[in-house]
């Protein structure tokens, strides 16, 4: 077997699901197995799952409580047995000829990096015309190695930072997470996804799994449709974001010891990780607490030691642009009431 399919289910709706199954079962090549994760779902979406996949040969699904995606995915990994993994979310689908495209450049890329295009959706929409995109009238035929040391450091400044000169594209992108990648199985099969951790999972388990790699190569070609339908994780209200920063800046610290050409891109990320704090918690509609006690709570966090560890700096690199720059230097001189506003007219 070729290509193993990831695909963790958590009571994705019906007509969502539909999708991203057809899209698998019409690969235009059939070397594959699909391991669907079904992480507690309701009994009709289990039903549903249970009830396509018996159309899909080489498929089989592993109904489980509810423990997150990175257990899912861990099962997943652990199962698989294709020579090649991808990992695929329940609410995106793919374009048909995925699997083909990632069997001409597989040579001997450790990671394949596809485009991935970016679909707006409403749960009404009629999802055809996903399927029928017209891929080719915006394909580039561009293509990165990535080899050298060089290679590596602009490949993770990338994925930390989310833009990059070197390996942008007009139309497509790829993310800092695992889907539109193909990566080989007997590395993957030496990692673990952090299941500690409620976010940032997938940006730490990608650069583990970068440490172990020796080539890649990023493509021009379309590997994945990212469609929003406004129901992620990172639109919604935590009341426990700050618990969860601070488990997740602990073990990327870590990470960014492995790392050490990419300082700046590590520093981007982590204020970025607090911006998120800020819309996420702070600054969230359904955030009920008074202005006196949110402020108060806000400059504490700003004041944390761990944060401002982080802009010790007096000089940064054009990663930063000038928004960055004064909101680093608001952190670093503690000018906590100005920042707290100015955040609360950018999260409006």
């Amino acid at each position: 077997m070729k290509f193993t399919i990831i695909l963790p289910i958590y009571n994705t709706p019906e007509c969502i699901l539909k999708s991203c199954f057809d899209s698998i079962a019409k690969q235009t090549i059939k070397d594959y197995e699909l391991i669907v994760i079904d992480d507690g779902s309701s009994f009709e979406c289990s039903s549903f799952i249970d009830t396509y996949l018996m159309s899909i040969p080489n498929s089989h699904v592993i109904h489980k409580e509810n423990e997150g995606v990175s257990v899912a995915r861990n099962i997943g990994i652990k199962e698989a047995s294709g020579d090649y993994i991808l990992f695929l979310d329940s609410d995106n689908t793919l374009p048909l000829n995925t699997l083909e495209i990632y069997k001409k450049y597989i040579g001997d890329n450790d990671i394949i990096i596809g485009q991935s295009i970016f679909l707006n959706r409403t749960l009404i929409d009629n999802n055809d015309n996903i399927e029928n995109y017209d891929y080719k009238k915006i394909n580039e035929n561009i293509t990165y190695n990535i080899e050298t040391e060089n290679d590596w450091k602009k490949l993770i400044n990338h994925v930390l930072v989310g833009r990059s000169e070197t390996y942008s594209y007009k139309y497509g992108y790829f993310a800092d997470g695992p889907c539109g990648k193909l990566f080989k199985t007997s590395l993957v099969k030496q990692t673990h996804y952090p299941i500690e951790l409620k976010w940032d999972e997938d940006t730490v388990w990608l650069l583990s799994y970068f440490d172990l790699c020796k080539s890649g190569i990023i493509i021009p070609d379309y590997v994945y449709n990212n469609v929003s339908y406004q129901l992620s994780a990172t639109k919604r209200y935590r009341e426990n974001c700050i618990e969860e920063f601070h488990n997740v800046t602990k073990v990327e610290i870590e990470v960014e010891k492995k790392y050490p050409n990419s300082k700046d891109a590590f520093l981007y990320h982590y204020l970025h990780n607090i911006l998120l704090v800020a819309r996420l918690h702070f600054f969230h509609p359904d955030n009920k607490l008074p202005f006196k006690e949110k402020y108060l709570l806000f400059a504490n966090f700003i004041k944390e030691n761990m944060i401002q560890s982080f802009f010790k700096e007096k000089k940064y690199s054009n990663i930063f642009d000038i928004k960055n720059k004064i909101l680093i230097f608001l952190i670093n001189k503690k000018i906590c009431l100005l920042l707290y506003f100015i955040l609360s007219l950018y999260n409006k």
